[in-house]
């Protein structure tokens, strides 16, 4: 495996700045994290965040919303946005002969965007279309109401692109006191990951980053939420039921994190996973059928999401409580776990060859761990894990204590009973 090339600097304007270089490639990969997010909003601001990222697109002091997106194109490469619920993510990959122009585009969305009420109005309403289309999306929705089930009244469960109530009834005032409070070079991180050269990179951000704010890098102030079982049906006219089954998971730095990956590729991490073969293979009752561990600072969650006909679906949650009675009774034959382990190395390797890959790797460590992790260090990770250390989180996770059920569909109001999810 190649050297990691991994550099960490903290600029004297306050924002860490992360490269790796990879001299055999011809692109870049380059992201702005923002440590804002769904999670740090009260309530009554729910989605501002993610308000905030579609209207630095509307335009600057420089550039009109037409100039951005003829600007964004004539690059040749992707540039866009996300917001999470501990980060916001401004991105782009180019080839490397328009890094400067695509950090100059950056630059100018993060630390000049205009904010006016027009570009709020017009983006307010495709917001609120962005609210109904996931209504709309069954398997995205159901997922949203897993997360609002189990962490009711914490920030973690609100929905990331907040409420139509709360989306209507921002303000002007509401948005320019957030993006004050939370884009500020203490509270960013630039991280970038292909062909360039560090020390010039370096030197374009200062000058191109001029953001008000202290250089002091203070902690946000966060509370754990309380991993909360329940049931919830909303019924719906649709074709399938979707269900999202979970439980309680663990933080992103957690020790056991490498166990976690072993578990779930096990369960439900791809075509030759367990609820794969046994619900969709062998006996065809579902199209789509996986697992996955959503991790934060300090908690997290397991799920496993199926989709099926109502007629299938107590077939569908039996066959889905036996395999989880089966991992926490029965150790991992070495078959399986070599098995398991093989697939993550081979994932984790095939990501090496994305440019963005790494660069967002370089992020998540930075807000997780306030350090870099090479693969080296996953990958040894990964191999030490044991079938005893698989099975005991099993144990820890898969309890009727912790076990929670949203449906979505044409479900039976009386269909849930508290003998359903004893494991």
């Amino acid at each position: 495996m190649e050297k990691s090339t991994a550099k960490r600097t903290i600029l004297a304007n306050g924002i860490i700045f992360l490269s790796e270089t990879i001299p055999h490639v011809r692109s870049v990969s380059l992201g702005i994290w923002v440590k804002t997010g769904s999670r740090y909003e009260s309530p009554e601001i729910s989605g501002i965040s993610h308000f905030i990222e579609h209207l630095l697109f509307k335009g600057t002091e420089n550039r009109s919303a037409r100039e951005i997106a003829y600007e964004i194109d004539s690059l040749g490469g992707q540039m866009d946005a996300f917001t999470g619920r501990e980060y916001t993510c401004y991105y782009a990959r180019v080839m490397d002969e328009h890094l400067p122009k695509a950090l100059q585009l950056l630059a100018d969305l993060v630390t000049r965007p205009s904010l006016t009420s027009n570009d709020m109005e017009v983006e307010r309403q495709v917001i609120l279309e962005e609210i109904r289309m996931i209504e709309d999306t069954p398997e995205d929705y159901v997922h949203d109401m897993f997360t609002h089930l189990i962490w009711q009244g914490h920030a973690l469960g609100q929905s990331i692109l907040g409420t139509q109530e709360t989306v209507k009834n921002l303000s002007n005032q509401d948005i320019a006191r957030h993006f004050k409070a939370n884009y500020h070079s203490g509270n960013i991180i630039i991280a970038a990951a292909g062909n360039f050269d560090p020390k010039i990179l370096q030197e374009q951000i200062e000058e191109k980053f001029k953001l008000p704010g202290s250089i002091e890098r203070a902690a946000k102030s966060i509370t754990a939420p309380e991993f909360q079982p329940h049931f919830i049906i909303k019924n719906k006219d649709l074709e399938q039921v979707h269900l999202c089954l979970g439980s309680k998971g663990i933080a992103y730095s957690d020790e056991q994190r490498y166990a976690a990956y072993i578990l779930n590729t096990v369960l439900g991490g791809g075509m030759s996973s367990r609820l794969f073969q046994k619900i969709r293979e062998e006996r065809g009752l579902a199209y789509a059928v996986y697992s996955y561990f959503t991790s934060y600072l300090d908690t997290g969650m397991f799920a496993i999401y199926a989709g099926t006909a109502p007629s299938s679906l107590h077939e569908v949650l039996d066959l889905i409580m036996a395999e989880l009675k089966t991992i926490k009774n029965n150790p991992l034959d070495d078959d399986e776990l070599n098995k398991s382990k093989e697939q993550l190395r081979g994932a984790l390797m095939l990501g090496l060859e994305s440019t963005t890959n790494r660069m967002t790797s370089l992020a998540k460590h930075e807000i997780y761990f306030g350090y870099h992790i090479t693969m080296d260090e996953i990958i040894n990770g990964i191999e030490l894990v044991t079938t005893e250390q698989v099975q005991s989180l099993a144990r820890n996770l898969f309890s009727s204590e912790f076990l929670s059920l949203s449906l979505l569909g044409a479900v039976k109001n009386d269909f849930l009973n508290k003998n359903l999810l004893q494991c």
